[in-house]
């Protein structure tokens, strides 16, 4: 999920899109206000959303899910 990166994050995503066929990215619309709370919530919702359909749809098992965030220093 790139949630409308500023930086070099599309062109990183295409990459490895490219070179992985299994791997599939969505792109968020660019100058949403972003805050920890409910909006990045709602990112992570709907790149768990995405990557649950596309698992279903391409017969791809999974047992765990997860998120790495490059933007977020706990």
């Amino acid at each position: 999920m790139d949630d409308g990166s500023t930086d070099s994050t599309p062109k990183i995503l295409k990459e490895v899109e490219e070179k992985h066929s299994w791997i599939q990215s969505i792109r968020l619309e660019e100058g949403t206000e972003r805050d920890l709370g409910f909006y990045l919530s709602s990112v992570v919702k709907k790149a768990f959303e995405f990557a649950v359909d596309y698992c279903k749809e391409k017969g791809l098992d999974y047992e765990y899910m997860g998120n790495i965030d490059g933007d977020i220093i706990i």
